[in-house]
């Protein structure tokens, strides 16, 4: 039992980044997204170079229900989902960037949340984090992986891999 943290870096031409890696094991029932959380990156009045991703929803054991939405408050950011989850079998949850909605911000950093729900799991609810960057309009484009973070959770139940993809922001 016990939470064990390593990372993975990927390394470019045009830069590096790095992708923490999280295994919790638990004795009780939890949810867990894996992962918690993406960021995106993009120059302003740019276009992202993945504008979609997904995340996984687990249970350490038995199936669950849930269901997941985008939260008020960050109108560039979509998405809502239900399905049923488990260790063996997780249920996926898609959303996307409104490009026209994010190509209309400033430079800063945005947040949004979805947040995922399910009955009987003694951790519900909880939020998946989507960090949109959008820095200045002459910013060098740098590598983007995705998803920005792997976790990986069991409780006796074999471990199910998880890809990085690496994408990259454009200017125009």
């Amino acid at each position: 039992l016990g939470i064990y943290l390593s990372s993975v870096t990927v390394v470019s031409s045009a830069g590096s980044a790095s992708v923490p890696v999280t295994l919790l094991i638990a004795a009780a029932a939890t949810m867990t997204l894996g992962p918690s959380g993406t960021q995106f990156l993009m120059p302003q009045g740019g276009a992202l170079g993945n504008a979609s991703g997904s995340f996984l929803v687990s249970v350490s054991s038995g199936t669950a229900s849930f269901t997941a939405s985008a939260l008020p408050g960050a109108p560039w950011l979509q998405g809502s989902a239900s399905g049923n989850a488990s260790s063996s079998s997780p249920g996926t949850v898609t959303f996307s960037i409104d490009q026209t909605a994010a190509t209309a911000l400033g430079a800063g950093a945005y947040y949004g949340t979805i947040r995922v729900s399910a009955s009987g799991i003694v951790n519900s609810p909880q939020d998946f984090q989507v960090i949109l960057n959008v820095s200045a309009p002459t910013s060098r484009v740098t590598p983007d992986p995705e998803p920005a973070g792997l976790l990986f959770i069991t409780s006796s139940a074999p471990l199910l891999p998880q890809n990085i993809q690496l994408f990259a922001s454009s200017k125009n």
